[in-house]
């Protein structure tokens, strides 16, 4: 059993792996599950960007004492695949939950969810009532818009490669703690 002591690889190892529809391309993805089916609800933990499923290392396993527990890796984060051209809106991650929770064939689940998972999470929920019995979110992106199309391609490998200084520098600095930094360095680079 994995726990908060629990490394990136003891967590990897715990893992299990699915496939999930979206737009019409099958996407491998990455799962922690554990737990007992005590037959209730199973409790599914959505993770934020840009953490993976290890965010809930510490809960998930204590939850397993006495529900049944999944927590994903949303793709392009974690063990799921990660493609460059994959759409990693709220949209399409709602898509890969309710994959998930099809192929297991639950009824009803348990949504914890946290950052950009609370939107997924409040998606799923508003499209299928029905099969949301709680709902708990933290810091949770409540639109989905999000990550916005800047945020998104600055995950794209060679984005910001191809920016010249003025494209750069033209940034906004709240993107990052590290942005001031990082343009000092990008300056004092050599050409």
């Amino acid at each position: 059993m994995v726990g908060l002591d629990a490394d990136h690889e003891a967590w990897t190892a715990a893992q299990s792996a699915t496939t999930a529809v979206v737009d019409g391309r099958d996407l491998d993805v990455a799962y922690y599950g554990a737990g007992r089916d005590n037959g209730g609800p199973p409790v599914v933990f959505l993770h934020g960007i840009p953490t993976w499923s290890f965010l809930w290392r510490g809960v998930a396993p204590a939850v397993a004492e006495e529900r049944h527990v999944i927590a994903p890796d949303f793709p392009g984060y974690g063990n799921s695949q990660r493609t460059d051209d994959f759409d990693r809106s709220v949209r399409a991650q709602t898509s890969v939950l309710a994959d998930i929770v099809a192929e297991a064939d639950y009824d009803h689940v348990d949504l914890v969810a946290h950052d950009i998972g609370g939107g997924v999470a409040l998606r799923y929920a508003a499209a299928r009532p029905e099969h949301v019995r709680k709902l708990v979110l933290s810091n949770a992106a409540c639109f989905d818009s999000w990550p916005v199309e800047y945020v998104n391609s600055l995950g794209v490998p060679g984005v910001v490669d191809g920016w010249d200084d003025e494209e750069f520098d033209e940034q906004p600095s709240s993107c990052s703690p590290r942005a001031p930094t990082a343009r000092r360095t990008r300056r004092s680079s050599p050409a």
